[in-house]
């Protein structure tokens, strides 16, 4: 077979059917991997020997060209037969980078009339964009000749569908996208469609673990785009699973999912964001958040939806109607009978967030079924339709003050859930600026960590016999002090080998852990650290692993051998993985950042991130399962210009395979983490 031939049935076969391009036609798209795979330089200047009129002094010349700069050139020639054109084209500089040509003009390549056609319908399967997450707040805009590089696409509804994408090899997506009646700007569409895209961008710059990222934003012919990574489910369907969603099988995994967006909504209200030396500092809103809204991927609860989202310098200007959201989630004020002067979108969020725990709480005491039937017994007929808002007037309804009263006497109602309950009923307050008094973000972090303790109450026998460790675990630092004045021995363990340190630990409780140390003779808080549970696992193990950055510190602070925190940050419990496997297994960034600052050497720190757990995953690896890119950076990057780590240390750890032989760049792609996906393979 001539190698003219091969490259032409290579890159044929490497044509993959796009769908949801529009067009209502067949149309087919090459990625760009595959097209590197293909046209290589030994492949390009075989076929070029075929080529007459290229001369052979001059092949390696223009294979060297063809293969920096004109594949797709080369290869589009290729397939309409016209590749004794390609000097021609190399000569007027038609090369890849000024793809899609038009052909008019009079400096332009040699082709005849039908050429010119076929090269104008070929050149659209090279130019399928590659969506990956971007800083950059420009918006793309693509004709409808633009073939988009989706292999399968299912509706969602709701403007909402799933699919693939060909150029992430065939990683899952999900795109809501709006049909408009042109590049209207004045139209309704592209105005909603501005709003949310500026919305999205800055909440991008939040890089929070609880808020959806925004892969890519643009517009297609008529249609208004978003491509989200996909996750597993919304907040909604996770409340009809019987059983539970595997990762969710504690109420502790529950209450810190909501701790989550607790903390991004507190980051949303309070906008703070500073980046070489330009701050920006505004009040923002979601508007609409309901469990719709709020979307679940493995163990995280991440907000999404910013359509009705605005930031400004100042509250919403008086007389302002309600603009949209679901009233069944919305407070008393957006109706205007009951408001007093402005709307204060970040009450009404908490408004929101309040009804959400509710119900979030009916769930983990009732299931699914209680649910329904606390949301049915709310309902109530106006005469014209179901209302099944939280409140009747400007009052909470009897209906939800009543349910309440009975979850409190519910068998399984523990202090955890009654902390949120008292919560929830703060938040639903009928003066929106009571509901603004409260630190949403740590109140619901408290109640995970009060779940915690419950569990750990639960667990142990004899727990009366533990009072450190009950009052560590609790947060109560003036008992904590008390029973170590009093001679209580701060190394005593529980039944699993537990101290009290790995209690504040397990419960977020910085603080106490704090004291801890502090009242541990400085000789010996080495060794207090350094105490391992049944499973191997030291307090900075279970700090790391619930992302609790103070405790963290904390410890790091108190040991003042680097030797011997370099010991601590390389203790592997028994499945083998250390303090920054932990740190980026709960996929927070800026712990795994600490832990490794903390180690002097670069050589060390290498050698931390290449360490493998009993299942051969580095700490890369599961930072690549998360949808957090800050990680990866961090992991890769350690905050220094990506030009400025050399480049075989890159290429260690990301060439890395795990067990199963995969990277993770693969690992990435198989758990949906498209924009992970598309940066680790650019790295």
């Amino acid at each position: 077979m001539s190698a003219l031939k091969r490259l032409r049935d290579e890159l044929e076969a490497a044509a993959i059917q796009s769908v949801g391009s529009g067009g209502g036609h067949k149309r087919e798209f090459i990625p760009d991997s595959d097209l590197e795979a293909i046209m290589i330089y030994d492949a390009i200047s075989q076929a070029l020997r075929e080529v007459p009129k290229v001369e052979p002094h001059n092949i390696m010349a223009h294979a060297g060209n063809i293969h920096r700069k004109a594949r797709k050139v080369f290869a589009i020639l290729l397939l309409i037969k016209a590749e004794g054109s390609i000097v021609d084209f190399l000569q007027h500089d038609f090369v890849d980078a000024k793809l899609a040509f038009d052909f008019v003009g009079d400096h332009k390549p040699c082709l005849e009339a039908a050429e010119e056609r076929l090269f104008m319908e070929q050149q659209w399967r090279f130019l399928a964009p590659k969506f990956t997450e971007s800083e950059s707040s420009t918006c793309p805009r693509f004709t409808e000749q633009t073939v988009l590089p989706f292999t399968a696409e299912e509706s969602m509804g709701t403007g909402y569908s799933t699919g693939t994408s060909g150029q992430l090899s065939k990683c899952p997506f999900a795109r809501k996208k709006a049909d408009s009646d042109g590049f209207c700007t004045t139209s309704r569409e592209h105005k909603a469609f501005e709003a949310e895209s500026r919305s999205l961008g800055m909440v991008r710059q939040l890089r929070h673990r609880s808020i959806v990222h925004l892969l890519a934003a643009f517009v297609h012919g008529s249609t208004y785009n978003f491509i989200f990574p996909l996750a597993d489910l919304d907040l909604e369907a996770f409340l009809h699973l019987e059983p539970r969603h595997p990762a969710f099988d504690s109420d502790r995994s529950i209450y810190l999912a909501m701790a989550g967006v607790a903390s991004a909504l507190k980051d949303i209200h309070d906008y703070e964001f500073k980046d070489q030396g330009m701050a920006m500092s505004q009040v923002g809103f979601h508007h609409d958040l309901k469990p719709e809204n709020i979307l679940v991927k493995g163990d995280n609860f991440l907000i999404t939806d910013f359509g009705l989202s605005r930031f400004s310098d100042k509250k919403l200007p008086a007389g302002s109607r309600w603009r949209g959201g679901t009233e069944t989630y919305g407070p008393p004020e957006i109706d205007p009978e009951f408001r007093k002067g402005n709307i204060d979108g970040c009450a009404v969020d908490l408004w929101s967030f309040g009804c959400i725990m509710i119900e979030v709480i009916a769930f983990i005491l009732e299931g699914p079924k209680g649910l329904e039937d606390f949301r049915l017994k709310r309902g109530t007929w106006d005469g014209r339709s179901n209302d099944d808002c939280f409140h009747r007037g400007n009052r909470l309804k009897e209906e939800v003050t009543s349910r309440i009263d009975e979850y409190r006497e519910h068998h399984a109602c523990n202090t955890a859930a009654m902390q949120n309950l008292d919560l929830a009923l703060d938040l639903l307050h009928p003066e929106p600026s009571k509901r603004g008094q409260i630190d949403l973000a740590t109140e619901v972090a408290r109640s995970a960590s009060t779940s915690m303790l419950c569990s750990l109450l639960e667990r142990t026998d004899g727990a009366s016999h533990l009072p450190l460790h009950s009052a560590a675990g609790g947060g109560n630092i003036g008992e904590v002090e008390a029973l170590i004045r009093g001679g209580i021995d701060i190394f005593a363990r529980d039944q699993k080998s537990r101290t009290a340190l790995h209690w504040a630990a397990l419960c977020n409780q910085g603080g106490v852990l704090k004291h801890l140390l502090e009242y541990t003779d400085v000789n010996k808080r080495h060794d207090l650290n350094a105490e391992r549970d049944s499973q191997s696992r030291t307090a900075l193990s279970f700090a790391a692993q619930y992302a609790d950055y103070a405790a963290v510190k904390n410890i790091i602070d108190a040991t003042t051998s680097r030797e011997s925190l370099t010991r601590l940050i390389t203790q592997c419990d028994n499945q083998g993985m250390s303090p920054l496997h932990l740190a980026c297994e709960a996929a927070n960034y800026e712990t795994a950042k600490l832990l490794l600052n903390a180690i002097d050497s670069e050589q060390e720190r290498l050698e931390v991130k290449m360490m493998k757990d009993l299942n051969g995953m580095t700490a890369l690896h599961y930072a690549a399962q998360k949808p957090e890119i800050e990680t990866i950076k961090v992991l890769l990057y350690e905050g220094k210009r990506k030009d400025s780590v050399p480049t075989k240390e890159i290429i260690k750890m990301t060439n890395n395979s795990n067990d199963e032989g995969l990277t993770p760049l693969k690992l990435a792609e198989k758990s949906g983490c498209t924009h992970v996906a598309a940066f680790l393979a650019e790295a």
